[in-house]
Parts: structure tokens; sequence; C-alpha cells
């Protein structure tokens, strides 16, 4: 479903901004660079993750949550 699809990417989205802005207020002396690139970085993770679900679903393991720790594993599958 598209809109569906253009949905979880405006969240996606959202969620990246969000982290971005968090990021600028703890640490604010990274360069701009920097903050982009853990935003690309973040929206990759977060892509990768939303790409497993219906994997993890099929296998009734989908997480309410993602611990971070799990997140490699996730990606790996």
């Amino acid at each position: 479903d598209d809109g569906g699809e253009g949905g979880k990417n405006v969240a996606l989205a959202g969620r990246a901004e969000s982290l971005l802005l968090c990021i600028k207020h703890r640490f604010p002396g990274l360069s701009q660079t920097t903050l982009d690139t853990s935003k690309i970085q973040f929206n990759k993770v977060a892509n990768q993750i939303n790409n497993r679900i219906p994997y993890l679903h099929h296998l009734n393991l989908t997480p309410r949550y993602i611990h971070l720790s799990e997140l490699d594993i996730i990606i790996s599958i």
C-alpha cells in the first residue's frame, strides 16, 4: 500500500529529525557534518528495521520495542 509506505517514511523522517534535535541539544559542539552523518545512519538503520518487521512478524517475534543491543541481530537476519 503506497499510502502506508508513505506514512512510514514520514514517521521515520520525523523520528530522525527528533533524534537530530536531541543530539544537537545534548552535544552542542558537534559539527553539522557529524549531525548530518548521524541522521543518515539513523535513517538507514530505521529502514532496515522496518524492512525486517514482516519477517519478525512471520516468526511471531515482532517486538513492541526494539532494544539497541538487539539491533545488530535484527539487521543481520
